[in-house]
């Protein structure tokens, strides 16, 4: 209990004394650290936070130098406990950096050698009216996939690598793309649709030799799957009674319900019947997405941050107990997809495993091989009220186990034009290719003779834009309590939630950014 109460305090006084060391009293933005005068505008900065904790805010003049290593510009550089210590023209080893915010648009040498790192404060590009007026249900989203790109969002085919929201969080996401093709030639275009920064280390296709009437699914083990015969269900329940015609095919259908007014985490149950006789070895095949529940406790949590956000993901990026404290909270509270599957000789429900995904974007599609093999299956999905869309769920009979083909990029295209860097960067071992707002490239790839089932594999993280109306919802209590008594917090947010729950939908769909809205070429 000490050793709590002394983490708080010390995070109460780092943010005390990131606003009252300074003449003025309250200081809420890097520039105002700066200058201590008011401004009719807001001046450039670059804020630049390093592995001890101290942080150099530098103006307007920052630049790169010739050989692409240092940052140089006249600013004041700060100790762990926000300490002035030291006023006039620094010289930053870039490699020597944890992360940079600035509310500068980044040319493209700066984008090369920084864009990677940098939290960027959210530029007026035009936002929909839907985001200024209700901003957590402003449009987000990892990179967005698409085989048929003039298709809309709804159409999108996969969401790279949901929950990396920063370099240390980066991991490898599979998609099912529910694909079969039969030529030797596939492309995929890849959006950046939201006010972030996209990192991504690789894109690879994952092909599975198959016959077109074949069904081939990715496990929860992260193994692959030939399964020969699919079972829909004869009977599906929920609190509201019939739900058997939204889960029995695959076609955005979904089946959600709103969220408990009392705890945002309220278990909910769904109750699952297949006749599926002779089938053998079976799993769960099953597609689900978030609802925008998980975006709106996302924002919130930037929001909480305040104008000291960027002090917050550095300091994650640093201490990896502060994400992991995050995910044993909150994150753990709400859980997945919970799957228990009933056992006639036991009498009673046997727990068969749990799928998860972030995002509310994509469907997901994962496979989860089950305990029994009865043959009149019964299955019992338990998760959070309002948190999840489920859009199909099936038996399968598993023929084999599989190995995909992995197949790097043999080009890429930006805006119709062959781009080799971006190829390079795209291969496994690459530097990574870092994609702003607005910008998409298509992705080709050559496959073997005969036809093949379709999977994508990303790696990668982004970094959210920080927006000026998240900001102004600054609040270290509820910021503690998230982090500490995640119960109580998902308690006490409950009718937050749902006054935006039912509005929420229409708005965040209609605040996504357009395609090529700037450049920063």
């Amino acid at each position: 209990m000490e050793k709590k109460l002394a983490v708080l305090m010390l995070i109460a006084l780092m943010w005390s004394a990131c606003q009252t060391r300074h003449i003025r009293g309250q200081y809420y933005t890097a520039h105002e650290l700066i200058y201590e005068i008011e401004q009719d505008t807001v001046p450039i900065y670059l804020k630049v936070h390093f592995e001890n904790g101290e942080v150099i805010i530098l103006g307007k003049d920052w630049f790169i130098d010739s050989s692409g290593n240092c940052i140089s510009g006249y600013g004041e550089r700060y100790d762990a406990q926000r300490r002035l210590v030291e006023v006039g023209y620094q010289d930053v080893d870039i490699d020597s950096v944890v992360l940079f915010e600035t509310n500068k648009e980044l040319g493209e040498t700066e984008r090369t050698r920084i864009g990677a790192l940098t939290l960027i404060g959210a530029l007026d590009i035009g936002m929909a009216i839907y985001c200024i007026a209700d901003p957590k249900a402003c449009w987000g989203s990892c990179p967005t996939f698409y085989i048929h790109p003039e298709l809309d969002l709804h159409h999108s085919d996969a969401e790279g690598f949901s929950s990396a929201i920063l370099p240390c969080e980066e991991y490898r996401d599979i998609d099912d793309l529910n694909y079969w093709e039969s030529s030797t030639d596939f492309e995929i275009t890849m959006k950046n649709e939201a006010l972030e920064t996209h990192v991504v280390r690789e894109v690879e296709l994952l092909a599975i030799p198959s016959l077109k009437n074949q069904t081939v699914l990715h496990g929860s083990d992260d193994q692959f799957y030939i399964c020969d015969t699919t079972f829909t269900p004869i009977l599906a329940r929920a609190e509201e009674g019939d739900i058997l015609a939204e889960l029995s095919s695959l076609d955005k259908v979904e089946r959600m319900s709103l969220s408990d007014s009392n705890y945002l985490a309220r278990k909910e149950e769904v109750f699952l019947e297949f006749n599926n006789s002779e089938s053998g070895e079976i799993g769960l095949d099953i597609s689900f997405r978030h609802s925008l529940m998980s975006t709106y406790l996302f924002y919130s949590f930037i929001g909480y941050m305040g104008h000291q956000a960027s002090d917050y993901f550095a300091l994650m990026q640093t201490d990896s107990s502060y994400l992991k404290r995050l995910k044993n909270g909150v994150e753990k509270e709400l859980g997945g997809i919970d799957i228990y599957q009933w056992s006639e000789e036991i009498q009673d429900w046997i727990p068969a495993g749990s799928v998860s995904e972030t995002g509310p974007i994509a469907i997901n599609r994962q496979f989860v091989p089950l305990p029994y093999q009865e043959s009149n299956t019964r299955i019992k999905l338990v998760m959070s009220k309002g948190l999840w869309r489920l859009d199909h769920v099936q038996i399968a009979s598993i023929e084999r186990k599989v190995e995909p083909l992995v197949l790097s990029a043999s080009s890429v295209y930006k805006n119709n034009t062959n781009d080799s860097v971006a190829l390079r960067l795209l291969e496994p071992g690459g530097a990574a290719l870092t994609t702003y707002p607005g910008e998409s490239y298509t992705i080709h790839f050559k496959l073997p003779q005969g036809g093949h089932q379709l999977f994508l594999s990303s790696k990668g993280y982004y970094l959210e834009w920080l927006r000026k109306e998240w900001l102004d919802e600054e609040n270290l209590s509820k910021l503690i309590q998230l982090n500490y008594r995640p119960k109580a917090y998902l308690r006490n947010e409950a009718m937050s939630f749902k006054n935006y729950e039912e509005i929420m939908e229409s708005q965040f769909w209609n605040s996504r950014i357009k395609n090529q809205i700037f450049s920063y070429d």
